[in-house]
């Protein structure tokens, strides 16, 4: 089986897995963006005939995915009618133009030349090109340690709480358009902690510097106000007085508003890396 390990935004060969065979991988997830939470990887679904099931990883229609280029390995599918007939089949199980994320699962995906199922043409002579794609969700064991703890983009998961009036309710290549949304951010692996040391949010427009055009406001959790963000600017923002944004389970919400009645404001990313004492 030549196989590939997904993660979140991540993606490690595996090489060639005999039955029974150990392999050890590491994905990094430290630059990856945060997991579209309303349709997690719990949402596995069993594939039927029909349209593309991009729902099988949990996909937010917002962006472009790298899923069918992860799992080809990156080359070029028009040079070779092998690697062609696999990307066919990709696309027709994982749309790559109109998605979000492939979820919060881990899964190992590989490709093999024999077929469970047997098949014939009775009467005719014919030829027989048998290619398997298995798909399987793992179950890694998280361990997560005690002392000082750093939950990147990549290991939160968001998901728009208050679609307001601000247009597509996104944290990554959207526009804010005049008017609102909310969104909530919370970290994938349930814990507990002490204290919150530190929030950074991570705010990006294609290279944008100076000060952000719109109003980013957290939710003080023990006074249920929204606080704005003081001096908001593009790049990375330190949040003061964090303790009191962070709810018990380390959610944070965040509200997003666009005051000028006359022009949206292009968002690339907003994300947040949370610094907890457990």
């Amino acid at each position: 089986l030549k196989a590939v390990i997904l993660t979140a935004g991540g993606v490690q060969s595996a090489g060639d897995v005999a039955p029974g065979a150990t392999v050890s991988v590491g994905v990094p997830l430290a630059a990856t963006r945060s997991i579209w939470a309303l349709q997690s990887a719990a949402q596995v679904r069993a594939l039927k005939p029909g349209p593309p099931v991009s729902a099988l990883f949990g996909y937010a229609p917002t962006s472009n995915d790298t899923t069918v280029d992860d799992i080809l390995g990156g080359v070029s599918y028009y040079n070779d009618r092998e690697t062609y007939r696999r990307y066919t089949l990709l696309t027709w199980l994982f749309d790559p133009y109109n998605s979000g994320g492939r979820g919060s699962g881990t899964y190992l995906v590989g490709w093999a030349d024999t077929s469970p199922v047997q098949a014939s043409l009775l009467g005719r002579k014919y030829n027989i090109a048998d290619q398997t794609l298995y798909i399987v969700r793992l179950q890694p064991q998280v361990v997560v340690s005690l002392g000082r703890v750093t939950i990147t983009p990549g290991l939160m998961s968001w998901q728009a709480i208050d679609t307001g009036t601000g247009g597509n309710a996104t944290p990554y290549d959207t526009y804010l358009n005049p008017g609102y949304f909310v969104l909530r951010y919370k970290p994938l692996v349930e814990m507990d902690f002490k204290s919150v040391e530190s929030l950074t949010a991570h705010l990006n427009s294609y290279g944008a510097t100076g000060a952000a055009p719109f109003t980013l406001s957290l939710l003080d959790e023990s006074e249920g106000a929204w606080v704005p963000v003081d001096n908001l600017k593009w790049g990375d923002v330190t949040v003061a007085n964090v303790g009191r944004f962070v709810g018990p389970d380390g959610h944070i919400d965040v509200k997003l508003e666009n005051t000028g009645f006359q022009s949206s404001v292009n968002i690339e990313s907003l994300d947040f890396t949370l610094v907890v004492n457990r």
